[in-house]
């Protein structure tokens, strides 16, 4: 049976970003049929943030051929179709949870997705910034709806500083795309 596995972000950029230290570990991760690969939407944001960012820097190329391509897009449709391509690459499913709760706070009260709902609850325990709250929320959320999420792996520093308290909250095992290689034999 595959492990299903929670992709952060930068596991899907890094083979792609030039000087990565996980390059070839999340190369491997991507191309692998051993893993069920899966993200959250908040993946599709930040993929179409950094995209856009790294492109601009010029530290996100590709070759050639396929540069000359993108150059025939405008600047939004070069970002959506690299978003698309990043997903598509390492055949990573968005999984999105159609979820709603209500905000329980004392004067102010509001409809939001629910993992937007946990990353505030979980926030003071992670002391982690706002999207790998989002992230951590999600698998926390994921699991609840009855997912088997065997790994979450991210090549984010702060994130893999604070495994053994994230495991403890969210009771899935927190990697580096190097230790999931490892583990798991990719």
């Amino acid at each position: 049976m595959l492990k299903e596995t929670y992709l952060d972000t930068n596991v899907l950029l890094s083979p792609f970003h030039a000087g990565d230290s996980f390059a070839s570990e999340s190369l491997r991760i991507l191309r692998t049929r051993r893993i069920y690969k899966v993200t959250s939407p908040v993946t599709l944001v930040e993929l179409c943030a950094t995209v856009s960012r790294l492109r601009r820097e010029g530290t996100l190329a590709f070759e050639k051929q396929i540069e000359e391509s993108l150059n025939r897009l405008g600047p939004s449709e070069q970002v959506y179709a690299l978003a698309l391509f990043f997903l598509s690459f390492g055949s990573v499913k968005v999984i999105g949870m159609d979820t709603v709760a209500k905000a329980p706070f004392d004067d102010l009260s509001f409809a939001t997705l629910l993992e937007f709902m946990e990353a505030c609850r979980i926030a003071p325990l992670t002391l982690l910034r706002s999207l790998d709250n989002v992230h951590i929320a999600a698998v926390k959320v994921m699991k609840r709806q009855g997912r088997t999420i065997d790994y979450l792996v991210t090549c984010d520093k702060g994130i893999l500083g604070r495994r053994e308290e994230l495991r403890r909250t969210v009771d899935v095992p927190v990697l580096s795309p190097a230790e999931l290689v490892e583990t798991v034999r990719v």
